[in-house]
C-alpha cells in the first residue's frame, strides 16, 4: 500500500509541475521556398554520399578484389597465419597484394566512408605478422590512416591502441652454415691390393717322398672298400694313368661274389677261407711334372 500510494503521489505532482511550466514557443511553419531549398539540400548530400561510395561489383587491385573480396582476404590472410606462423612470408605477400586493392580502391573513391575500416585492418594484419618489412608497412599504413582520415573513429581507436600495444618480439633467424672449400676425405678401402687375401687357393706342394701323407681324396676312396664284408679276395685294380688333369681316377668297386644256396637235407656249405690282409688302398696318383 504505501508503495501505490507514494506512486500516486508522485503522478500529481508531476502533473502540477507540467501544468505550471512555461509555454513552449510557436515555431512558424516553412514555407513552400524553403520546403523546396531542404529538399534540394538534403538531395546533393545524398548524391554527393553516393558518388563517394564504391560499388559493390566493381574490382580492384591486381587480384580484382571487391569490398567483399578485400575484407574476406584481410580476415583469411590473418586466420591462416595465426594458426601456422610457418607461412610469414606467404602471408605477407599476401598481404601486399590486398593493400594494393586498397590504394585502388582510396584512388577512385576517396571519400568512401567504408574506406578507414579497411584501411584500419589492414594495419592490424601488418602488425600481426612477425617480420620487419611487415612491421615497417605497418607504421606506413597507420600513418596514412591517421593524417587522411584523422576524423574517422578508426584513427580515434588507432590512436588508443598504439599508445598502449606491446609488440611482439620478431624473431631471428637462424644463420646458415656456409658451405666449406676444403674437400672432405672419400671412403677408400684402407687395405692395400698385395695385403688382400686372395679368394683362390695356394697350390699345395707335390708329394716328393714315400712318407708323406697320402691326399684325402685317396683316403676317402678307400673308405667304402674298408667297410664292405670281406668275403673275396678284392682283385687288383689298374694303376691309375697320370694326366695333366688334377683329377683324380677312383678305382672301381670289385664285384661281389654270391655264395652258394644250401641244398636241402645235405651239409651246410662251410665258408671259403679268405685272406685276413685288408685290401690295400689305391696307390695315389701323382701330377706330372
Amino acid at each position: 500500500m504505501k508503495r501505490i500510494l507514494a506512486l500516486v503521489v508522485a503522478c500529481g505532482a508531476g502533473s502540477c509541475i507540467a501544468a505550471g511550466a512555461a509555454p513552449a514557443k510557436h515555431v512558424a511553419p516553412l514555407t513552400a521556398a524553403q520546403k523546396k531549398a531542404k529538399a534540394e539540400h538534403a538531395a546533393r548530400v545524398a548524391a554527393a554520399l553516393y558518388a563517394s561510395m564504391a560499388p559493390a561489383d566493381e574490382y580492384f587491385g591486381p587480384l580484382k578484389l571487391s569490398l567483399i573480396g578485400i575484407s574476406n582476404s584481410i580476415r583469411d590472410i590473418g586466420l591462416r597465419y595465426k594458426y601456422n606462423s610457418a607461412i610469414a612470408q606467404q602471408s605477407f605477400a599476401s598481404t601486399q597484394l590486398v593493400e594494393s586493392a586498397i590504394r585502388d580502391w582510396a584512388h577512385r573513391y576517396k571519400h568512401d566512408p567504408q574506406l578507414p575500416r579497411s584501411v584500419y585492418f589492414l594495419q592490424r594484419l601488418y602488425t600481426q605478422i612477425l617480420l620487419q618489412q611487415s612491421r615497417d608497412r605497418a607504421h606506413v599504413i597507420a600513418q596514412w590512416l591517421l593524417l587522411s582520415f584523422a576524423s574517422s573513429p578508426q584513427a580515434h581507436q588507432l590512436t588508443k591502441t598504439l599508445a598502449h600495444e606491446h609488440l611482439a618480439p620478431i624473431p631471428t633467424p637462424s644463420p646458415t652454415p656456409l658451405p666449406t672449400d676444403t674437400p672432405t676425405a672419400s671412403a677408400e678401402p684402407s687395405a692395400s691390393p698385395e695385403s688382400s687375401t686372395s679368394p683362390e687357393a695356394s697350390p699345395s706342394p707335390e708329394p716328393s717322398g714315400m712318407g708323406e701323407t697320402p691326399q684325402p681324396g685317396a683316403s676317402e676312396t678307400a673308405r667304402p672298400q674298408e667297410r664292405e664284408t670281406p668275403t673275396a679276395t678284392p682283385s687288383a685294380s689298374a694303376s691309375p694313368t697320370v694326366e695333366p688333369s688334377p683329377a683324380v681316377a677312383s678305382p672301381e668297386p670289385s664285384p661281389v661274389v654270391a655264395s652258394p644256396e644250401p641244398t636241402p637235407g645235405g651239409p651246410s656249405p662251410s665258408p671259403e677261407p679268405t685272406s685276413g690282409a685288408s685290401p690295400e688302398p689305391a696307390p695315389t696318383p701323382r701330377r706330372a711334372p
